[in-house]
Parts: C-alpha cells; sequence; structure tokens
C-alpha cells in the first residue's frame, strides 16, 4: 500500500497494548480493529520478531476478513523490518529489514555480545541462589535488533513470573542493565532498552520504534503502547506524536480500546472531514 497525507495510520504496541504479554490476541481486540480498519491502515510495532508477532496475531489472521488483514503492518524489531499478511499464502512475507551486525561492525557487534555473555554468566550465579530457573536461547540476533534474555527466551509462563516477581524484589534487570550500560559506555553506537517482561532489546542508536514512522511518509500518525515512560521501548514513539495528541498510554488491552473507541476514532472521523 501507498501512503500519502490522506491516510490516516494508527500504530500499536503488541504485549500490554493489544494482547497480555505473550499471550494470544482476544476476540474483543480482534473486533475492535477490524471495525478501526475501516477508517485507517494499522501497523502493530514491536521489539519481538515476526513469528513471534505471527503466533500470537494468529487468531486475527484465521478469523478477519481479507480486506481487514489487508489493512495491517507488522513492523517487528521495533519497526526496522516491514512485513505483510499474505492472504494466499497464509504467511507473512517480507517487505523490508536492516542489518544490526552491518550498521555497527564486526569489531563492536563483537565485543557487545562478549559483554552480554559475561553478564549472562553472572546471572546464572545469581539465579542459583535466588531459586530462578534458566530456560534456553538467552541471546536471539533478529537482524535488526539484539534481544537479550536472562532467564532464556524458553521459559514458560510459570518460569517467566518466578523472574518477574525475583525482578520486582532484587532489581535484577536493572543491575544488569547498569552493568552492560557502563561495560558499553563508550560506544555511542549502541542503544539498550528494558524489553517487555523479562528482557534487553539491543540495537544500533536511532533504531527505536520511531524508525517505523519512515514507513509511511506524510500520513497522518496516531500511537497506542504500554510502556511510554523514560527508558521504556514505547517512549521515543510516544514523545514524537505526543506534542500533536496522538499519541496515549494503555495499561491493557481493555483500555487500548476504551482509547481507539473514545479518542482515536473521534480524532480520525475529524480529520476525515476536513477532506470532504
Amino acid at each position: 500500500m501507498v501512503f500519502d497525507f490522506y491516510t490516516p495510520v494508527v500504530l500499536f504496541d503488541i504485549d500490554g497494548t493489544i494482547t497480555e504479554p505473550r499471550r494470544l490476541i482476544m476476540p474483543f481486540m480482534i473486533s475492535a480493529l477490524c471495525k478501526l480498519s475501516e477508517k485507517a491502515h494499522i501497523g502493530l510495532v514491536t521489539g519481538s520478531p515476526a513469528s513471534l508477532i505471527t503466533e500470537q496475531l494468529n487468531p486475527l489472521f484465521e478469523s478477519a476478513p481479507d480486506s481487514v488483514t489487508e489493512s495491517i503492518d507488522l513492523l517487528p524489531c521495533n519497526g526496522t523490518q516491514r512485513y505483510y499478511w499474505d492472504v494466499d499464502e497464509s504467511k507473512v512475507m517480507n517487505v523490508s529489514s536492516v542489518s544490526m551486525r552491518d550498521k555497527l561492525g564486526d569489531g563492536i557487534y563483537q565485543r557487545l555480545l562478549q559483554e552480554v555473555q559475561k553478564l549472562q554468566a553472572e546471572f546464572a550465579d545469581m539465579s542459583a541462589s535466588l531459586n530462578i530457573p534458566l530456560c534456553g536461547n538467552f541471546i536471539d540476533y533478529r537482524e535488526s535488533l539484539l534481544n537479550w534474555c536472562p532467564i532464556g527466551r524458553c521459559a514458560n509462563f510459570d518460569d517467566r513470573n518466578m523472574f518477574i516477581e525475583a525482578d520486582a524484589t532484587h532489581k535484577i534487570r536493572d543491575k544488569l542493565i547498569t552493568k552492560l550500560r557502563s561495560a558499553l559506555a563508550n560506544t555511542q553506537e549502541i542503544v539498550i532498552k528494558y524489553g517487555g517482561q523479562t528482557s534487553f532489546d539491543i540495537f544500533p542508536a536511532g533504531w527505536d520504534k520511531t524508525f517505523c514512522l519512515n514507513e509511511f511518509g506524510l500520513a497522518p500518525i496516531w500511537f497506542v503502547g504500554d510502556s511510554c515512560h523514560p527508558g521504556g521501548n514505547d517512549f521515543e514513539l510516544y514523545e514524537e506524536l505526543k506534542d500533536v495528541g496522538r499519541s496515549f498510554v494503555t495499561r491493557r488491552p481493555e483500555e487500548t480500546v476504551e482509547i481507539i473507541n473514545s479518542k482515536i476514532m473521534p480524532q480520525i472521523n475529524e480529520y476525515l472531514k476536513t477532506l470532504d
């Protein structure tokens, strides 16, 4: 789809915004997005890779009309990649992506991996004393973003909850991110953010979620996210659109639907009237 000044676009974070963290999209949210797609194009921008987005949103792609799925862009890895749902193939197809390793260069990239692995070993020792399980797949390279999950991305929901509770008490991620930032203090090319509830997103400077705005030209854009505080992975995109009143903070999917209905839809309707 070609975007121009006349095409409203609504961007959403996924975990904590249109789904519960790492959970499937619910019918009430599918219904809300279907209704919204009648007035606007939808972009789903997240730090997760396309494979996880597809997994969580499969009920949407299976049940929504083709006209709806064709109005949705998937923007994984902070929007540095773009996918769409191919109706005929019943799978996501890549449109564009960039390479973090190419951007940073092998020297900086290898140093980053070394520092992450040192801290992962440190956490492994800590986890034993805190009775937190290690579950595997600690470092996930997603081409345009590196995700580091100390407990491991193979963790089930019980394992995740154990880590989340321990993190709230012992500030595990606060300590790890401080140490990693200190180790890479003279490397201005790298940004480290909290990713979801259990991990860190690491990427080149400038490759935060505002990166996805390059995809939509001069289209008017709205955004809803749950991690819009400083240091959160929605912060930069939220701030970019805050001054024009088109960014909103949510705490759960149910609140996101309220924001769509009470704030975004009225604004879009007013905007569309100006085009008549």
